[in-house]
């Protein structure tokens, strides 16, 4: 039986540490919390308006990075476990993450097994397979002059707050810098995949890297939107159905 969120501290982490990077979007509710890692700081009021998406009952937490640059992928997976386990204990755990908060919610889940626990659905919000060649060299180099520019675009320019976040999102950077040359691990346990079907940050051709990596046994659902408006309205009830179609499934067979 999944167990429901508790009051109780326990993990890796102090409970200081842990709201540092926890961000609770609803804590009411008695079924199994949802835990979803941010890409990047920008990102938790969009994860909030999907976490608010779900039914009444459903607790939702935010992830997103401490506010350090210099932190190394194994630390930061720590963090991101500890904190999970401030607000339940014990798993067995339902973990996400937006693009590259996917492979960090992955390696939350080997992690939590390295403790003894387990993982029941790990949901990957339109997430490539490995940070790549061209963000992991490129980006740090032209991330500031970038930065500047995007900043002094006019206000009419096409989505300039999310040019505007790619650059300057101090979050993002932190998880950047400790992914670069980050392959996902295989995964052997119960994966959901939601894929943006459009534009260059689209996780379509990551499909049979994660088909590969999960053994053929990961969940494969397609949306006909971009990367950025995968969690927003009208394509975030979409993604909120999905979810709730793959925990119910969960929830029944445990």
């Amino acid at each position: 039986m999944m167990p429901a969120a508790t009051s109780a501290t326990a993990g890796t982490k102090s409970p200081a540490q842990a709201v540092r990077t926890l961000v609770p979007v609803r804590r009411e509710g008695g079924k199994p919390p949802i835990f979803c890692v941010t890409a990047g700081y920008g990102h938790v009021l969009t994860l909030a308006g999907l976490g608010r998406s779900f039914p009444a009952d459903q607790p939702f937490y935010a992830l997103q990075p401490p506010w350090a640059e210099a932190i190394d992928l194994p630390e930061l997976v720590r963090t991101y476990a500890g904190a999970v386990r401030s607000v339940q204990p014990h798993g067995p755990y339902v973990l996400s993450g937006f693009c590259s908060g996917g492979l960090l919610a992955l390696q939350v889940a080997h992690e939590l097994r390295t403790q003894g626990e387990t993982t029941a659905l790990l949901v990957l919000l339109d997430t490539p397979h490995e940070i790549g060649a061209l963000m992991s060299t490129l980006y740090p180099a032209i991330r500031r002059p970038a930065g500047a520019v995007a900043t002094r675009l006019p206000g009419k320019v096409p989505r300039k707050p999310l040019i505007e976040a790619f650059f300057n999102d101090r979050g993002f950077r932190t998880h950047i810098a400790a992914l670069r040359g980050h392959r996902a691990p295989s995964y052997d346990g119960r994966a959901l995949l939601i894929a943006a079907e459009q534009g260059m940050f689209s996780s379509v051709p990551s499909i049979p890297h994660w088909q590969r990596l999960t053994d053929g046994r990961i969940e494969v659902r397609s949306l006909p939107t971009d990367h950025s408006w995968l969690l927003r309205p009208p394509h975030a009830g979409a993604v909120v159905d999905t979810m709730k179609d793959a925990l119910a499934s969960v929830i029944a067979s445990s």
